[in-house]
């Protein structure tokens, strides 16, 4: 029933489920961690970290650790290194905590969360591809690269993977690369659309121009998206020649 709930979006009668469950077992780790997912799903991220950190204490007393999370504070990269985990331990919540610490920009404590998450689970798509996005963020690019491959190597066709090779390609300076792996799942406009979209978060709105006209070539009728994309590229171009001084 409270997974059932969860998986229809009813969050509101999943989490009177959860919560019930946890009156006849406070310390259900498996429960407190599905309240976290739940939680952060909704955007609640304070209770969802909590719960998070709720079922990674309730774990380090199943493992007999004499590591727990005091008061539900942020740790530091030693202290999430001293956690003990097994493959009964709470994956997700490791998982969770790292992508909310990735959000605020610690890099290196999430990864050493999502460390947990693959001790746990080497297999886990979700969590080598956390891994691989975290270090991209960070500007680690191999390393980025590594664990995005290993993500793909178990499943080949997984779109959210092939997008963030796509992403590291761009970032390390190979847009033939990023483009070969964009079409693998989308047309042509698309990929040169999506490339030069990217180029512009990263901060390259000059390189990004070549690409959204020949999106717009392509097929006419992408030519909404891809003319606002160009717009905005040329826009920050202009912005970035008025600021540079003479």
């Amino acid at each position: 029933l409270r997974n059932k709930a969860s998986s229809r979006g009813n969050y509101a009668l999943a989490e009177k489920a959860y919560l019930a469950a946890l009156d006849f077992n406070p310390a259900h780790t498996e429960v407190l961690e599905q309240l976290g997912v739940l939680y952060t799903k909704q955007r609640r991220t304070d209770e969802g970290r909590s719960y998070f950190f709720k079922a990674i204490n309730a774990d380090q007393v199943r493992l007999k650790s004499s590591s727990t999370i005091k008061n539900y504070q942020a740790l530091s990269q030693s202290e999430v290194a001293g956690l003990k985990v097994d493959s009964m331990s709470p994956a997700l919540a490791f998982m969770g905590i790292g992508v909310l610490e990735d959000v605020q920009g610690k890099h290196q404590i999430a990864q050493e969360y999502f460390k947990k998450s693959l001790t746990i689970d080497k297999t886990s798509v979700k969590a080598l591809l956390n891994m691989g996005y975290s270090h991209y963020m960070y500007g680690n690019y191999k390393e980025a690269y590594q664990y995005t491959r290993s993500a793909l190597e178990i499943e080949p066709n997984n779109e959210k993977a092939q997008n963030n090779l796509a992403l590291i390609y761009l970032a390390s300076g190979d847009v033939k690369k990023a483009i070969n792996v964009f079409m693998r799942h989308m047309d042509a406009p698309e990929a040169l659309n999506n490339v030069g979209y990217f180029l512009i978060i990263q901060g390259r709105p000059d390189e990004a121009i070549p690409y959204l006209q020949q999106a717009i070539d392509k097929k006419p009728s992408y030519y909404k998206i891809a003319n606002e994309n160009l717009n905005r590229a040329l826009a920050e171009v202009r912005e970035m020649k008025a600021s540079t001084p003479i």
